[in-house]
Parts: C-alpha cells; sequence; structure tokens
C-alpha cells in the first residue's frame, strides 16, 4: 500500500469509480463513497540548467520527460559527471531561460550566453548523472568557455537530446509501481 489518504466530505459525494485508479484503491476509513479532495497548483517552476536558478511558468506543457525544457541542460566535468551547486555553489548565481529551440544563461557582471539546442549530429559525450551512464550532446567550445570562466572550473555544456535514456534505479520504486509505469510506455 502506498499510504492512506483521508478526503473531507464538505466537496460532496461521489461514486468510487469516478476517481482515478491509484486514488480508488488508497483510500482511508470505512466509507463506501470516498470523496476527492480537489488540488491546486499554487506556482510552477521548472530548472532548464541542472542545479541552477528556475524559472516560474504560467501554464505548461508536458512530454516524455515531464515538464517541457525541464534540466535538459547541465554542466558536466572533464570526466562527464554532472556538477551541481554542492560542488560549485556560484551556479545558484546562474539565471536561465528556456526558449524554443535555446537557452539564455545570464550572471552578474557577465553578458548573456544564448545557445542553441545542439543539432542532432552534435558530438555525443558519455556523461553521469548520479549513477546512470547516458549520452548527451555537447553545447559547442563558446558555451563551455563562459560556463569555465563564471563557475571557475573547467566544463562543458550539454544537452539531453530527444533520445536520451536514464533508467530508473529500482531501488527506489516498488515492482507495482514500476509496473503501472510500464504498463503506461
Amino acid at each position: 500500500m502506498v499510504g492512506r489518504v483521508s478526503l473531507p466530505r464538505r466537496h460532496g459525494r461521489l461514486g468510487e469509480a469516478a476517481l482515478p485508479r491509484p486514488l480508488r484503491y488508497h483510500l482511508a476509513g470505512p466509507r463506501s463513497e470516498p470523496v476527492p479532495t480537489i488540488m491546486h497548483v499554487r506556482d510552477l517552476y521548472i530548472y532548464p540548467l541542472k542545479s541552477c536558478a528556475g524559472g516560474r511558468l504560467d501554464a505548461a506543457q508536458l512530454d516524455r520527460f515531464g515538464l517541457v525544457g525541464d534540466r535538459r541542460w547541465m554542466l558536466v566535468d572533464r570526466a562527464g559527471r554532472f556538477l551541481s551547486q554542492r560542488e560549485l555553489p556560484r551556479m545558484a548565481l546562474l539565471r536561465v531561460t528556456a526558449y524554443f529551440g535555446a537557452l539564455a544563461v545570464s550572471a552578474p557582471d557577465r553578458s548573456t550566453l544564448t545557445v542553441s539546442v545542439p543539432a542532432a549530429q552534435a558530438p555525443r559525450v558519455p556523461v553521469t548523472v548520479w549513477r546512470d551512464r547516458c549520452e548527451a550532446l555537447d553545447a559547442g567550445d563558446e558555451a563551455a568557455r563562459w560556463m569555465c570562466a563564471f563557475v571557475e572550473r573547467e566544463c562543458r555544456l550539454v544537452y539531453a537530446p530527444d533520445d536520451f535514456l536514464r533508467p530508473v534505479d529500482r531501488a527506489h520504486v516498488s515492482g507495482r509501481e514500476l509496473m503501472g509505469v510500464n504498463s503506461r510506455l
């Protein structure tokens, strides 16, 4: 069982069949006709460049990765390992905006870097995100120079292409959850 959900009665009554399947099977209490809670999203953010400042959205679209444009870009070190604010606190100062087909990065006392999404034939580089090995597209030398100068460390800017695949770590999901995800693919 994933957890127990208590639903307030003030929203009226609704037959169990109208509830999303996962909610139907994880309801608490003796009610024969559970009542759903209405949820509201107050703020929605994406982080186009992994581990950098995010941007607030008024609306969003989804693709196979989740929110369109979220964490498709990242900085990697010489060995291809992703870099984060844990090692490079200056990354917190980077302000990032993703546009259709491009990324704009600004930082204090620097001109704005605008870089296009690399073409599908751009050099692929092996990258490591935590323990996962994947391939990403290199964004080029100009972007690398700009990033290196700001974070004060050798690095490359890379982009997760449309065929990017990062396997789910089975240690973090149950077999039932994995079967549910697989059935929707």
